[in-house]
């Protein structure tokens, strides 16, 4: 009787091991994301809440590692609002393109009630409507901090070639902003069956980083249709505080890579960020204002 007494409960054990070692092995992750990184439901909503769908579909591991285990500690935040109206000629080369920041209300207001395309005598006029969001992100007990950029589109612009998306920092005195990571995506027609994506992975050809700033030229799909969102984020080590300047410049006209890439970050370029010394090639962009935050 007294061996029998033993060899029941270590019976019972391993049964149970096994048992619930097989129900984990069935149980499958609630999100894969574009890099194979698998996220619950629980990780998933809580990096949502804090970036958005874009961005954590196109987190690496290590990133997710860290995100998932810190608390953010300070969040700083602008978002601005604009609308684009750009006169095409005859041939459908564009002429001019002028932007103009309007309310969150008005944005609201008109975003799926402008007409995208007027004739004006020989001319077609484009309204195209977007908002561009920078946040910065400081994290309890760590000296990492985060930096998302989003340019959102409503409607689409006609002209489609390589937009930049960028953020330079400006540091005070003593402080730094180092071991830099960073990526972007794109993504077209989100709510659509044809849906596409791009993710620009750090050093890529469609970069540019320097000690004080990170672009990465998209081009725009042209399968785009209703919507559109562009996404960098940038995470490094700091030390001190700073300033952040986002920006977003539209290609009005057709520009090659390396054109678009041929800028340098300063606070006297488009958006006070991106400064192209060919005045050629800065006036193929929109010249849309930054946003800008403390971090």
């Amino acid at each position: 009787m007294k061996f029998k007494k033993i060899i029941l409960p270590l019976f019972l054990t391993i049964v149970f091991f096994i048992t619930s070692n097989s129900v984990q092995a069935l149980e499958k992750p609630y999100y894969i994301n574009n890099n194979g990184v698998e996220m619950t439901k629980e990780q998933y909503d809580k990096l949502v809440d804090r970036f958005n769908e874009n961005i954590v579909a196109s987190m690496p591991q290590e990133n997710f590692d860290f995100e998932i285990n810190h608390e953010v500690e300070i969040k700083n935040t602008e978002t601005k609002y604009f609308m684009e109206t750009t006169m095409y000629d005859v041939t459908g080369e564009s002429i001019n393109s002028i932007s103009k920041e309007i309310t969150e209300e008005e944005y609201l207001n008109r975003k799926d009630n402008t007409s995208n395309i007027s004739t004006r005598g020989s001319v077609a006029l484009e309204t195209t409507m977007k908002y561009l969001k920078l946040d910065t992100y400081k994290y309890a007990n760590s000296t990492t901090a985060t930096i998302t950029v989003r340019l959102s589109w409503s409607s689409i612009p006609k002209t489609k070639s390589y937009d930049v998306i960028a953020a330079r920092w400006t540091m005070n005195s003593g402080a730094s902003f180092n071991n830099i990571s960073y990526y972007g995506m794109q993504l077209v027609n989100p709510e659509s069956t044809n849906q596409e994506s791009q993710i620009y992975s750090q050093g890529g050809s469609n970069s540019v980083q320097t000690n004080n700033g990170v672009g990465i030229s998209m081009n725009i799909f042209d399968n785009a249709q209703h919507e559109l969102n562009n996404d960098l984020y940038i995470s490094g080590t700091l030390t001190g505080n700073g300033q952040v300047s986002a920006t977003y410049q539209h290609a009005t006209k057709n520009v090659t890579l390396a054109q678009s890439k041929s800028y340098s970050f300063s606070a006297n370029g488009l958006g006070g960020v991106l400064y192209y010394s060919n005045a050629t090639i800065r006036g193929y962009y929109d010249g849309m204002g930054g946003v800008k935050t403390t971090f």
